[in-house]
Parts: C-alpha cells; structure tokens; sequence
C-alpha cells in the first residue's frame, strides 16, 4: 500500500480533455441538433456524457492511464515511506531467502511466492 490520501487531476489536464472531447464529438452523430441526455437535456450543447471513442477506445485507454495528469496526495510527508524498512517479507526469519535457486531452469515467471 502507498499510503495515497487524495488523487485529482490536474485542471490543465481537464482542460485539455474537455477540448479534445469537444472538437472529437462534433463530428459525431451525437452533437446533431436534438434533445439528448448526453448533452445534460439541451438540444444543441455540448455532449457531456460520453468517452470520445469506440468502446474497445475506452479499454486500450485504461491499459495506459496518464498518471502525470493527477496531484496525488500522501498520507506521509515523504512519498517513499511506503517503501517501509527496506527489507522484504520474503527475508522474514524462517523464510527461504534463495528460493529462486530450487528450479532455476524455470525462470522468475514460474517462481510463486
């Protein structure tokens, strides 16, 4: 856990965003002159409501996420405290330290934890 207290985005990123959405949704059906609830139940306005893409558009996005367009806000006043003492749980007493040597033909992949 990264002891994360509050993440918000960066206006500059919505900024950007909503402009993107806008210059993106005009070429849509969705802009055309009708009432609509993706235009908050206005007949011409902005499309408010929906991701400037195909579905499959929405998942690729989220494979990517733009963490740099967030303020992220830590518990602690210094961000690697989560890092904790610098030693892992795997280095407890009575665990085995040099598991990875029992099938090394194996690889890192095949090691379970």
């Amino acid at each position: 856990m990264q002891s994360v207290k509050s993440v918000e985005p960066k206006q500059k990123a919505l900024d950007d965003f909503d402009q993107h959405i806008q210059t993106y949704m005009t070429r849509t059906a969705w802009s055309t002159h009708c009432r609509s609830w993706f235009k908050n139940g206005k007949i011409d306005g902005p499309v408010v409501a929906l991701h400037p893409g195909s579905r499959v558009h929405w998942f690729h996005m989220l494979d990517e996420p733009r963490f740099e367009d967030f303020e992220w806000e830590t518990f602690s006043q210094n961000r690697f405290a989560y890092l904790g003492n610098g030693f892992s749980v795997r280095e407890e007493n009575g665990r085995d330290s040099t598991y990875y040597f029992d099938d090394p033909e194996a690889g890192y992949e095949a090691i379970t934890y």
